[in-house]
């Protein structure tokens, strides 16, 4: 198995791996010759500029890995659109974010179970570097769960001393 076949993200075409101590770096590009608009909705042939993002992964084989990703800018070709020039996207990377969607979902899932700091350390030790502040804000970016009908509804006593009920303290 080679690591291209290891790295499956669809619609992105590697140019060139690199390997350095502990980090494996992937050149690659966008495969797709149009994009579309994200006011207009409109599909763009018309490549204005390019620019290269470094994105982070999902470690390979213990080793951190960072995507230098190729991305073209476009021109809208709906004269009615207020954006004239827009960026390409691509599914599984966020916008603006330097890291991919699978590994913000790793981190949330930290987020959720642990403290800041732990969840840093973790993450740290599954060489996905990230601050504590990355996985706090991660945590409250998440909805809580919604919740559901309640069937069983618990009471529980408590008394101020030992042995002593909350009416007898009252009474």
């Amino acid at each position: 198995m080679t690591l291209k076949q290891l790295f499956r993200i669809s619609k992105i075409k590697i140019s060139n791996i690199e390997y350095k101590q502990s980090l494996i770096t992937f050149h690659a590009s966008i495969t797709s010759k149009k994009a579309k608009c994200p006011v207009c909705n409109r599909y763009s042939y018309s490549v204005h500029d390019r620019y290269t993002r470094t994105i982070t992964d999902l470690p390979v084989f213990q080793y951190s890995t960072e995507i230098v990703l190729g991305v073209r800018k476009f021109k809208c070709q709906n004269a009615h659109c207020q954006r004239k020039v827009f960026t390409e996207r691509h599914d599984d990377i966020l916008p603006y974010a330097r890291r991919t969607l699978r590994v913000d979902k790793l981190l949330s899932e930290i987020a959720i179970e642990m403290t800041s700091g732990a969840g840093s350390k973790l993450s740290d030790k599954l060489n996905v570097k990230v601050s504590r502040a990355t996985i706090t804000r991660l945590a409250y970016r998440l909805q809580p769960p919604k919740p559901g009908k309640l069937t069983v509804v618990g009471v529980d006593d408590w008394a101020f001393q030992k042995r002593r009920q909350l009416w007898y303290c009252f009474g």
